[in-house]
């Protein structure tokens, strides 16, 4: 039986999420840290990469809507 992921990417964006709104820099290392300083920095890495193109996406359509 695997293990369970303990850094989803749920919980990364949820912990980056909070970290913008309370204007800190969104680093790999912060959200490990935000996150009780638990997943590799690998998955948290990938997971914080989908996050900001994901951000990114909301930017431009917000900025191409009539």
């Amino acid at each position: 039986m695997g293990r369970t992921a303990i850094a989803t990417y749920e919980s990364v964006a949820a912990a980056a999420d909070a970290m913008k709104a309370e204007k800190l820099d969104v680093t790999t290392r912060a959200v490990r840290e935000r996150l009780g300083n638990t997943g590799s920095n690998g998955t948290i890495s990938t997971h914080l990469q989908t996050w900001k193109a994901r951000q990114e996406q909301h930017v431009i359509r917000a900025a191409t809507l009539p």
